[in-house]
């Protein structure tokens, strides 16, 4: 078993591997990103919210919000 998500090919296709050795499925975002929230008709909502840090939006809003929807990565 490894500790890391690996990459195997397997009759001519390339898999994505989980770290059990199982494959893995990537239901997933590439481009997550917080700009909206910064234009002036969201008011204070990025400092009042969020203290304006991307990391604090991306734990509080964006990591329930795509695991609810039932996404499994970010790229």
């Amino acid at each position: 078993m490894s500790e890391y998500f690996t990459v195997k090919e397997s009759d001519d296709r390339w898999w994505i591997m989980s770290p059990d050795g199982k494959p893995f499925w990537s239901i997933g975002m590439n481009h997550i990103d917080s700009a909206t929230l910064r234009y002036p008709e969201n008011g204070s909502l990025w400092k009042d919210r969020y203290d304006r840090s991307e990391e604090r939006w991306i734990k509080e809003r964006v990591t329930p919000d795509l695991m609810s929807w039932g996404f499994n990565t970010i790229g």
